[in-house]
């Protein structure tokens, strides 16, 4: 799990939150901690035959952590092929977002992207990549979202996987600074 710097408020969204909602958090080990015991929980009924609907994602648009609850989707999605219960659930993601992909995010004005991975294997497996342009939003050009949206993409499946690995390997190639390595953006 990848969580950095969260700035949690739960009270920004009615209902929400390990303490005083009606949901679970990964953003803290504590909450951490008590997701996976529950998780472990509905792990068991569904191995004896329950059908569950998961909803995993973010609260209202001042809370951060897009990326890190994406990433736990994922997680959450490949633990539940592994234990052969993923045709009981009926996994949701729930965001905040203008628009696929944005993740509330604002830094750079170059293309951002952000990957996660479901399975390894780049033969069988999958991957999300997500591909975001200006990451600074640009209200002049683009007045609706504040990004290109025909220039930001999600891809997911083994072609995300196969992405992944060609961008892992281009940024090795990249730094041990291979012969024409000045040619990879």
């Amino acid at each position: 799990m990848n969580a950095t710097g969260p700035r949690l408020n739960f009270d920004a969204t009615p209902g929400l939150g390990p303490e005083k909602g009606h949901t679970y958090s990964i953003c803290t080990p504590p909450h951490a901690v008590r997701t996976a015991e529950a998780y472990l929980r509905l792990a068991e009924r569904l191995e004896k035959g329950d059908r569950v609907r998961i909803v995993i994602g973010t609260g209202h648009g001042a809370c951060t952590c897009q990326g890190a609850a994406f990433e736990y989707i994922s997680l959450v999605h490949n633990d539940l092929v592994d234990r052969g219960v993923r045709d009981r659930v009926e996994l949701r993601w729930v965001s905040n977002e203008p628009c696929p992909g944005d993740f509330g995010i604002d830094g750079f004005e170059v293309q951002g992207m952000c990957i996660a991975s479901i399975k390894n294997s780049w033969l069988s497996g999958s991957a999300a990549v997500i591909g975001i342009h200006p990451i600074v939003r640009n209200r002049q050009p683009y007045p609706e979202h504040g990004r290109n949206t025909a220039d930001s993409a999600v891809e997911m499946g083994l072609a995300g996987a196969w992405l992944k690995k060609g961008l892992h390997y281009g940024c090795l190639y990249k730094l041990a600074a291979e012969p024409l390595w000045w040619h990879l953006p």
